[in-house]
């Protein structure tokens, strides 16, 4: 409840930082001078902690601060190959784990032949990685803005709905015709789960779950904290909401 309050408040900072009728200062400026922070968001369609930080901490600081922000996403989450040492039938998170020490970074090479082919098994099932299969195409032939734009539809508004996902990416401008070709195409959409798969292992063991986020290449422990984290990890001089987002953490936790 608190942290809808908390979001409440920025989304009335930001409002008031833009409509604002006086001369634009250097911190409003939407231009970096310095490298931007890192986001790397590992998540998943159809997860509710992965829709809660797409709606909120990714939402509030794409809108509020996204010039500093160099974001990636990741759509494979909890997801495994059903590998004949790990698979089942239905979803195991053990097994997922099974997998990655059967195929990760600190497998026996050569690894299994079977380590990143055959069937997906899906925490929330097929649904999800269908959907993890558009917005991986999605995130292949877009830039990080609209495919962030895309994300807040998708999952945000309509919790990862595949059916909803044509209307969204009319939303975010995106040609729907390219990214259904991509699914359709049986190497392009092997080569878009591939590469997700791999790029999720390679985390190996560390990433316990989903939504896992990387800001500079450090595990954010609340996803709700991206907003401070940003501000923090940026090296540039400090947007105007950076300060006001910082006042607003010390107060919470004066009320704590």
């Amino acid at each position: 409840e608190y942290m809808g309050e908390q979001m409440a408040f920025l989304a009335f900072v930001l409002g008031c930082v833009i409509a604002a009728p006086v001369a634009i200062p250097h911190q409003l400026n939407t231009t970096t001078d310095a490298a931007e922070a890192s986001v790397v968001f590992y998540g998943e369609a159809k997860c509710e902690s992965c829709i809660d930080f797409v709606a909120e901490g990714l939402y509030y600081t794409m809108k509020g601060i996204g010039y500093i922000v160099d974001l990636e996403y990741v759509p494979w989450g909890n997801a495994y190959f059903n590998t004949s040492q790990c698979g089942t039938a239905d979803y195991d998170k053990s097994n997922m784990f099974c997998w990655i020490a059967q195929c990760g970074p600190t497998a026996k090479q050569p690894l299994d032949s079977d380590c990143f082919s055959g069937d997906i098994i899906c925490q929330n099932g097929p649904e999800e990685c269908q959907g993890n299969l558009i917005e991986g195409c999605v995130v292949k032939y877009y830039t990080s803005n609209v495919y962030a734009s895309f994300l807040d539809c998708a999952e945000g508004d309509h919790s990862g709905s595949v059916a909803a996902m044509p209307g969204c990416a009319a939303t975010a401008n995106i040609d729907w015709n390219l990214i259904s070709s991509c699914i359709n195409n049986v190497t392009e959409a092997n080569e878009v789960h591939l590469t997700y798969a791999q790029k999720t292992i390679a985390l190996g063991a560390a990433k316990q779950g989903t939504p896992w986020i990387l800001v500079n290449g450090v595990v954010l422990k609340d996803p709700d904290d991206l907003f401070l984290a940003v501000c923090e990890a940026y090296q540039g001089v400090k947007p105007l909401p950076c300060g006001m987002a910082y006042h607003e953490h010390l107060l919470t936790k004066k009320i704590e």
